[in-house]
């Protein structure tokens, strides 16, 4: 019983000494070129089209799109019910975009440090494989210090990630299909 209860002491202390950090990624390969991803993922307001953050998600989410609507600058602002039922609060602004390389941006959500994440594009074959990967930390937030230390941020992170590729890859090899049929 004194082992149990020494175990989940360190269990439950360990984390709120940890740096918080996070880092979750996910692949998948398209059949479809690099340029036939890339305006699903430079264009914050289709991320609404093939992503797990979208209306579906927060019913009440108000999403707002800036100039310009794709590539490097473009920006989404959002405004929906608090976590976990909700989007919450924050923004993204995409910082680097590259028809044949893919997106980087940055990622913040009211009150959490800023987070960096890029889609990267790799064309292979008349193939593209698609790596969508973001780093951050939660900062002094001891629940999801907690997540991280443990990895379950991540892997529901991870699981969100292979749920909108899957979709991205239906919409690009829609898309690449019927182009190729139009030839």
């Amino acid at each position: 019983m004194l082992k149990f209860l020494l175990l989940s002491v360190i269990l439950l202390v360990v984390p709120a000494f940890g740096a918080g950090d996070f880092s979750a990624s996910s692949t998948v390969t398209i059949n479809a070129t690099p340029a036939q991803i890339y305006e699903d993922i430079a264009s914050p307001e289709r991320w609404l089209d093939w992503s797990v953050w979208n209306k579906k998600r927060d019913e009440s989410c108000d999403h707002k799109f800036s100039e310009p609507k794709i590539g490097k600058g473009a920006k989404w602002v959002w405004k929906g019910a608090a976590p976990p039922d909700g989007l919450g609060e924050g923004e993204m602004e995409i910082t680097k975009a590259s028809e044949t390389e893919g997106i980087e941006y940055e990622l913040n959500f009211k009150g959490f440090p800023p987070m960096k994440g890029m889609i990267k594009l790799t064309a292979k074959d008349g193939k593209t494989d698609v790596e969508w990967s973001t780093k951050g930390n939660v900062g002094d937030e001891y629940m999801l210090k907690l997540l991280t230390t443990y990895g379950l941020m991540e892997s529901a992170m991870v699981e969100e990630y292979n749920t909108s590729l899957a979709k991205l890859k239906e919409r690009a090899e829609s898309r690449a299909t019927g182009a190729d049929e139009k030839k």
